[in-house]
């Protein structure tokens, strides 16, 4: 199997939102790169939110490298004694792996849900 063609299609890459809470969200992939995935967030929500980055079923800050391995992004609003409450949404993409590097740009929006 090859690797995975330059493109800003949400279908190349798998992105996929469910709810509202990541809806018109883009991505930007390039085989050749520095390896980095980068996410750039922006809120249009009116009340403080958290997004929970995942990778590989690891919290992001243990993931070594992303290539290869499904990006998870999870936000909810926190309810009641601090528990996720109202206003959740999920966004999923495959993360591919290049023998050029790789360049993956994500601008996620946070939308009011």
């Amino acid at each position: 199997m090859g690797e995975i063609d330059d493109g800003t299609e949400p279908a190349t890459l798998g992105l996929n939102t469910l709810q509202k809470a990541f809806k018109g969200t883009t991505s930007s992939w390039t085989k050749k790169g520095d390896g980095a995935v980068i996410i750039k967030f922006s809120s249009t929500d009116t009340k403080d939110v958290t997004v929970n980055i995942m990778s590989g079923g690891n919290r992001i800050d243990e993931v070594d490298a992303l290539g290869g391995k499904t990006l998870y992004l999870d936000r909810w609003r926190p309810g009641f004694l601090g528990l996720p409450g109202t206003g959740g949404g999920s966004l999923v993409l495959w993360v591919p792996r290049s023998s050029q590097g790789g360049h993956l740009e994500l601008k996620v929006k946070l939308n009011v849900s």
